[in-house]
């Protein structure tokens, strides 16, 4: 536990950093700069600063400052686009309520490389966070796993079908969907403008589909 308190600490310095970087390039961070952005005692930037520096995250000069090694780029990059990632989600397919940038802080740390995956091909590959910051591109595009990915009932082509595996509403409405026999399980598809869930036509609003997560059948 304590380990991954720490790890989680490092990981939120290391996206402070990739900020200053989105601001001005490869500039050398103070300790005072960072002191400020994180709302903390300028001593304990800098003793996180000297610990990040001997795990080579970053190259550090004493009463100058400190910058991101290409290692701690790579990371401070990562920790950025899954939070940005994260506020999409919680904005534009769960419509929460709360405080967006929080829950993201708290979320992000909890994504590994497959979860990052399939929530950017579920969102559609975002360019842009709700309030168009740009979303850092992935280290890779080559999936890390063999699963098929989970994809919006509403990115379903025409001849194309998915069988439901998420579904995305809080338990409480689900009623009217189970009526309309959207459930885990069933297999859902386009027919011109309707909808055919296990061969029913329905007409179903696109705010239902955004929040029902598929994966797509073979032919």
């Amino acid at each position: 536990m304590v380990s991954g308190h720490f790890e989680e600490h490092e990981e939120e310095y290391m996206e402070t950093f990739y900020e200053f970087y989105e601001q001005r390039g490869d500039a050398v961070v103070r300790n005072g700069e960072l002191a400020v952005a994180l709302n903390i005692s300028p001593a304990s930037a800098t003793e996180m600063i000297q610990r990040l520096s001997r795990k080579g995250y970053l190259s550090y000069e004493p009463y100058k400052g400190a910058r991101m090694t290409p290692t701690g780029l790579s990371l401070g990059r990562k920790m950025k686009r899954r939070h940005r990632l994260v506020e999409v989600l919680l904005h534009d397919v769960l419509q929460f309520q709360g405080d967006i940038h929080a829950a993201a802080c708290r979320l992000e740390h909890a994504i590994d490389d497959e979860l990052e995956w399939t929530l950017d091909e579920l969102l559609g590959r975002p360019e842009n966070d709700p309030s168009g910051r740009p979303i850092p591109p992935p280290e890779s595009r080559n999936a890390p796993f063999p699963k098929q990915a989970l994809i919006r009932a509403s990115s379903l082509g025409a001849g194309q079908s998915g069988t439901i595996s998420v579904i995305v509403i809080e338990p409480e409405n689900r009623t009217d969907l189970r009526n309309l026999g959207i459930v885990a399980g069933a297999t859902i598809s386009k027919s011109g403008s309707e909808w055919c869930i296990d061969d029913l036509e329905y007409s179903i609003d696109e705010s239902i589909l955004n929040r029902v997560l598929v994966s797509i059948n073979s032919e």
